[in-house]
């Protein structure tokens, strides 16, 4: 209508004051200007006539409301995915929406599949370009660089480029079916790639898809490509390996991390990871890498950015690298006055907590200590936040731990700190010391609880006293004391890997070191390994025993030193994975065993034997690709 029109105020403005431009003196001029104004009436009337019929012809031409959708969708990044016409309509249909329009809203339409785009004019003879999946991904093996840091052999960087926006998808496929498809969604979404890609098999034509998704993940367009993976020889510098069980449809999703220790316990420069099946997925080989022949002890743990970051004994370096050995950042603890030794671990903050010596550190004989400190540090200011000496929380005085004429725990190494974690709900560590026990200590490096027994200890006020099944009477004297060991109670000997349950509960590998003081050494045909769950209530100072596996499986699981267990959450099973001196199928080394915390069954068992006996330090269950990366 005319009176939408944003002319009209103007000519009724024009009309209206018209007499306002004209003088009125006499009554000749007044009759003229009548004359004037139903002339000027009749040209505006004429004009008004033109517009309206103008304004009503634009209004044909009014965008169809499909047609406005997909305008929308277009701009939201929407693909066109297929296009079906008959004599009446066209219908698209986009990855988020299925749009039909009138034959009659088309004036043209031409779509160019190479260069991922369709073209249509509309009856007002606009163009619309929209995003279109095109016939292929054209991958080729340039895109591929296997290996490209030199020291990871079984993975790849891939570099791509898609006309449309999306997100890369890649799958290498398994050799034991969908469980062993190494698989990853990256987040990224944009026109360009680059990605690492894990997961290949070694000496084997692999195939990988690749997979162009839309922002939500949902498959767009999917190409293959072999990959032709060299013979590497690994397994003349691996472990020898052999699976026992395995029940891919009931494990803990994802690969088996494991720190190899190598030729001795300060070699873990050789870290790989086994698929469900027991097949190497993911390996890298540090040891001429210039800046990381380490010495990691506990091994690689995996950070919130999703790098790896580990402390090196040789250094006393703690190490930010990615998956396949780029060294991303460094922190030195020794320019501070420590020495790494075992573990370190991250916390919420990002900061790293770490088990070290101080350097010039004694006892109260006056002879240095070792082993013995507990630092935080910030990785951002790269500054001690506080620092935990063991010497004042614990009593370095009491040696009933440690067996009689044990070297290796003389030269001041009276506690033996070998792991750390963290109680985020109170803000305290809790140390794991082989030769005193677990030692929950606050951030003024107060005792809070000890779970050890209670023989010969003098500061008796953190002591936990151990409950029978029933929740409610002590042990005996004797089980307290751990002069004998109850049926449904005993303590930990020279334990390692304490982990913070998410019912509050504690889950920690019993090596059975010095069991009930009996010394037990590597080759005995006695003593055993556990992993055992406790219930500490603080307020009561009380421990009880709610859980264990391994005790029922004697020798065949022990692990007199070093070693891991995992808490595995999306199937309810523990990770049990005795590392050093434990017989196998192929001699002696470790075990790798994934059990059902409420059948107890074994869902999946792999043996690792080496020549010198140690295994690794730990091994555990993480997914092949960092999560949300």
């Amino acid at each position: 209508m005319f009176y939408q029109n944003k002319l009209f105020p103007l000519f009724f403005g024009v009309i209206i004051n018209f007499e306002n431009f004209i003088p009125m003196n006499s009554l000749y001029k007044k009759l003229e200007q009548r004359h004037m104004r139903n002339s000027l009436l009749l040209i505006l009337l004429l004009v008004v006539l033109c517009i309206s019929c103008d304004d009503e012809a634009t209004s044909s031409l009014t965008l169809n409301e499909d047609t406005s959708k997909m305008i929308e969708v277009v701009k939201n990044e929407g693909v066109l995915l297929d296009l079906k016409q008959d004599s009446k309509t066209y219908n698209f249909f986009f990855d988020t929406d299925t749009i039909v329009l009138p034959a009659s809203e088309i004036v043209s339409l031409e779509q160019n599949f190479d260069n991922w785009k369709t073209t249509i004019v509309l009856k007002d003879n606009n163009a619309l370009t929209i995003p279109t999946i095109g016939k292929s991904l054209n991958i080729n093996s340039e895109a591929i660089k296997m290996n490209p840091s030199g020291y990871a052999p079984l993975s790849a960087q891939i570099t791509l480029s898609f006309p449309i926006k999306g997100r890369l998808k890649v799958s290498v496929k398994g050799k034991k079916g969908a469980f062993s498809n190494m698989t990853n969604v990256f987040q990224k979404y944009g026109y360009n790639h680059q990605e690492y890609i894990h997961g290949f098999y070694e000496n084997y034509a692999n195939t990988l898809y690749v997979v162009l998704t839309d922002k939500n993940g949902k498959e767009l367009l999917k190409d293959s490509l072999i990959i032709n993976v060299p013979d590497y020889n690994l397994s003349s510098f691996l472990p020898k390996m052999q699976t026992i069980i395995s029940k891919p449809e009931r494990m803990e999703p994802g690969v088996t991390l494991v720190n190899y220790l190598g030729d001795n316990e300060y070699d873990t420069h050789r870290p790989f990871m086994l698929d469900c099946i027991g097949d190497v997925r993911w390996v890298l080989i540090l040891k001429d890498h210039p800046d990381m022949k380490i010495t990691a002890h506990t091994g690689l743990k995996r950070m919130k950015n999703g790098h790896f970051y580990c402390g090196d004994v040789k250094t006393s370096r703690l190490l930010e690298f990615d998956m396949i050995g780029n060294l991303i950042n460094s922190w030195d603890l020794k320019a501070k006055g420590y020495l790494f030794h075992h573990d370190v671990i991250e916390l919420p903050n990002g900061h790293f907590l770490t088990t070290v010596s101080k350097q010039g550190s004694t006892g109260i004989d006056g002879n240095p200590t070792i082993y013995d400190y507990v630092v935080e540090l910030d990785n951002q200011s790269n500054s001690i936040v506080t620092e935990w000496d063991l010497k004042k929380s614990l009593d370095e005085t009491r040696k009933t731990l440690i067996p009689p004429g044990d070297t290796i725990a003389t030269r001041g190494n009276w506690a033996h700190a070998n792991a750390v974690s963290y109680s985020e709900n109170d803000d305290c560590i809790i140390v794991s010391c082989r030769f005193q026990g677990i030692a929950k200590i606050n951030r003024q490096n107060q005792l809070q609880w000890l779970i050890s027994p209670h023989k010969d200890w003098k500061k008796a006020t953190g002591l936990l006293t151990p409950l029978q099944t029933d929740g409610q009477s002590p042990q005996s004297n004797d089980v307290i004391d751990g002069i004998k060991r109850a049926d449904d109670f005993d303590w930990t000997w020279g334990q390692h890997d304490p982990v913070l349950l998410p019912n509050g509960h504690l889950l920690v590998f019993d090596n059975g070191f010095y069991r009930q003081y009996e010394n037990i050494d590597l080759y005995s045909s006695k003593g055993y390994s556990r992993v055992v769950e406790y219930k500490i209530d603080e307020s009561k100072r009380t421990i009880q025993q709610v859980w264990q596996y391994g005790q029922e499986r004697g020798r065949s699981c022990f692990s007199i030193a070093v070693s891991s267990v995992q808490f595995l959450p999306t199937t309810n099973h523990a990770l049990f994975c005795p590392g050093l001196g434990t017989p196998n199928e192929n001699g002696v080394g470790g075990k790798i065993i994934e059990v059902d915390y409420s059948s107890r069954e074994v869902v999946y068992e792999a043996h690792l034997s080496t020549p010198n006996f140690m295994a690794f330090h730990r091994s555990s269950r993480i997914p092949l690709y960092p999560t949300g990366i």
